[in-house]
């Protein structure tokens, strides 16, 4: 899939305007992380959870974009993080069911537990998976190391969101350094191209390219800049659609990215576009103990292995006892879901 454009904010920048949010979308943004829980960016301000969140998920989710979140996990001296989780969590309020995943945010430069690290991650990722939404970790390649330490590999097989700005924190080229493809995202090797693997990762499912940035033209309100390919975080929905909305300052950057005729009368009037044909909705299917393997399974559906492969690029769609991605292919089990369409 390509790669399609996403942003982060957090608590301290507040409660943009609705418009800012739909000119987001209008530039083609498909997805916001909305942090649940977190640290201030100034000395002095507490940790805690966003008062904002839910008024950032509902715009959001109203400009027609997907929502999800993310919690910091900060150093602690319990492994424990079902209350951190929770107190995350209930900041989304009724939104939690509508988040696509949630990130444990690994950022410390110290240990985020002095003697068991990992078990102290593992525990806020499993928390997250047991309110029913997937889980990924966001982290940096100088943070991850003083975070987790000798558990540094232990991971690899989470989705990585990784922090890695194109130049210094806070700034950021524009989006026209990015050719696009015909559908109008961006090339989907740019994720890899420019990716310096750590903490065994091969490859990562998202990519925070810019920090604190005026995010769309003619609104001051500030947001991070990220790509995201839908596959490696799991999302399956169809992508939204753009959408046009009527606010003269939206307009005004819909004419300069050429999705409107620039007009002298009102820009809303003239025919309607012709809909966009939606693709046909996935399908699923859970391997049986007759089909004995994958190749059995595929086989059942008229596909070869490989293009069973295709279709889950992270293996089985959920393990049932744990609801994690798995991507070895030589350990299935009946029960396991994969998509067959």
């Amino acid at each position: 899939m390509s790669n399609v454009k996403a942003f982060d904010i957090s608590a301290w920048q507040g409660r943009p305007p609705a418009e800012w949010f739909r000119a987001l979308a209008a530039d083609g943004h498909k997805l916001g992380v909305i942090q649940l829980w977190g640290s201030q960016p100034s000395a002095g301000l507490s940790s805690g959870p966003n008062a904002n969140a839910q008024y950032q998920i509902t715009q959001t989710i109203a400009a027609g974009m997907l929502p999800a979140g993310y919690i910091v996990i900060p150093p602690d001296t319990t492994v424990k993080t079902d209350q951190l989780i929770k107190a995350g969590l209930a900041a989304a309020g009724p939104f939690a069911r509508d988040l696509k995943f949630v990130a444990a945010d690994i950022e410390s430069n110290r240990l985020i537990h002095p003697a068991s690290p990992g078990l102290r991650l593992t525990h806020a990722l499993a928390d997250i998976r047991s309110a029913g939404i997937p889980a990924i970790i966001y982290t940096s390649r100088s943070k991850w190391p003083k975070s987790m330490g000798t558990n540094s590999m232990a991971f690899n097989r989470v989705p990585l969101w990784d922090a890695s700005y194109l130049a210094d924190s806070g700034v950021f080229n524009g989006w026209d350094s990015f050719t696009p493809d015909a559908g109008g995202h961006l090339n989907s090797t740019v994720m890899d191209d420019k990716f310096i693997k750590y903490g065994g990762w091969d490859m990562r499912a998202m990519w925070q390219l810019a920090g604190t940035v005026q995010a769309v033209p003619q609104f001051d309100n500030k947001a991070d800049l990220n790509l995201a390919d839908f596959a490696r975080l799991g999302i399956t929905e169809t992508l939204p659609e753009e959408v046009d909305m009527p606010d003269p300052r939206v307009d005004d950057i819909l004419v300069r990215l050429g999705k409107l005729e620039d007009r002298a009368h009102d820009p809303h009037v003239g025919p309607k576009p012709k809909p966009k044909p939606k693709p046909p909705a996935a399908r699923y299917d859970k391997l049986t103990s007759a089909d004995g393997h994958a190749s059995g399974f595929a086989q059942r559906h008229g596909l070869s292995l490989d293009q069973l492969k295709r279709l889950n690029p992270n293996g089985p769609r959920f393990r049932p006892n744990n609801r994690t991605w798995d991507g070895n292919w030589n350990l299935v089990y009946p029960g396991d879901e994969f998509r067959v369409a």
